[in-house]
């Protein structure tokens, strides 16, 4: 008899505080980079008694269907009136990774880019029937800082060599990215067309739907670029193969002329590697590596050692580097230098604040001049 009835006032007075407790959220529709800034939140409760909640998070893809975290705060003391809260009100917070889309496991780290859905629940915290108080969703995008900027060819310019290589910034933070990989298209302009028109409307002179790194040579195999016409690009930061964020649109023309630029400039840049392997790069006139400098570091030691055939080790050059956050382009010039000697097999090394080291081998060649050709 006492037990039906203490239920039923339990669940009047559940009844009785979810009509008692409005929950307002507070994430932005845009501009989210962090998991803390989903719990910007306010609660108002009318209720006379001070009650104990706590409220629980279901984090989605933007349509719903796809769960990638759920997390559950602490518990919460609301008084009468509004309580403004935030993350650091409501720990210890627990998240629950399902998807290793969000690969920031840091309870303040980084929420990767794209569209989701925040559905939030305000429970009582010691009442076990698991009746709401309050429930909202909210949609909002996490786009990165700052999109790729495009490097080389410079826009407007008019280059040497119908084969060129392309070059780019990525985006900012990095951190936004769970594998990031990159779409280059390429197309004519007509006459009296915009660039940006040309490239959403024209039909592509090439494109690469997948580039892992932020260079890419034209190749050979490719449509013969023409001399005279004008050309615009632009590069896509996928994330997880979604696009996520576009360049600008830059243009370049080709000259009428038979000099093609010497081996040495248009050798792509390597990238320096935690571990050493069997792979050995050609680096002709200049030594041009790219490095991600994760570490923050405003400079590091290198030094380029030659390796014999039997391993002997000499070290021909050591200096110290200066770099900026993120990816960096490296260019160290050896031409008419006699350091490095031709067809010679060679270690570059750098180490970094962690006592990382990133290294490459690779072989060296002298480059053809112009007299020589």
């Amino acid at each position: 008899m006492y037990k039906p009835l203490l239920f039923a006032a339990g669940l009047l007075a559940v009844f009785h505080c979810r009509s008692q407790v409005t929950m307002t959220l507070q994430v932005p529709p845009t501009g989210v980079l962090f998991k803390s800034q989903l719990w910007n939140m306010s609660l108002v409760y009318t209720g006379n008694n001070q009650i104990n909640v706590k409220i629980n998070l279901t984090l989605s893809d933007a349509s719903g269907d796809q769960p990638l975290l759920t997390a559950s705060s602490g518990v919460v003391v609301l008084n009468t009136g509004a309580k403004q809260l935030q993350a650091n009100d409501l720990t210890p917070i627990q998240y629950n990774y399902l998807s290793p889309v969000i690969f920031d496991r840091d309870p303040n780290g980084y929420l990767t880019a794209g569209s989701y859905q925040a559905c939030y629940t305000v429970l009582v915290s010691d009442e076990s029937s698991g009746t709401p108080l309050a429930e909202d969703c909210v949609t909002f995008e996490v786009d990165p800082l700052s999109p790729p900027v495009l490097n080389t060819p410079a826009d407007g310019d008019t280059l040497q060599t119908n084969i060129p290589q392309f070059t780019w910034l990525p985006p900012t933070p990095l951190n936004l990215f769970y594998n990031l990989s990159y779409q280059f298209n390429l197309v004519e302009v007509l006459s009296g067309q915009n660039p940006a028109d040309a490239i959403q409307q024209n039909i592509p002179v090439y494109v690469n739907n997948n580039c892992s790194d932020i260079f890419m040579n034209y190749p050979s195999s490719a449509m013969a670029l023409d001399t005279g016409k004008l050309y615009a690009w632009q590069v896509i930061a996928q994330n997880n193969f979604q696009p996520s964020a576009q360049s600008e649109v830059w243009t370049f023309r080709i000259k009428g002329t038979t000099f093609s630029l010497p081996p040495s400039d248009e050798s792509p840049f390597i990238k320096l590697k935690r571990e050493q392997d069997a792979s050995i790069a050609v680096c002709t006139g200049n030594v041009k590596f790219y490095y991600t400098n994760d570490a923050g570091d405003s400079t590091v030691n290198y030094q380029i050692t030659h390796v014999d055939a039997n391993d002997a080790i000499e070290v021909v050059d050591s200096a110290i580097l200066s770099l900026s956050f993120g990816e960096n382009q490296i260019v160290l010039p050896f031409v008419n230098d006699n350091r490095l000697l031709n067809n010679g097999t060679y270690l570059f090394e750098l180490v970094n604040s962690r006592n990382e080291t990133w290294s490459m081998k690779f072989v060296y060649k002298e480059p053809i001049l112009k007299d020589q050709q």
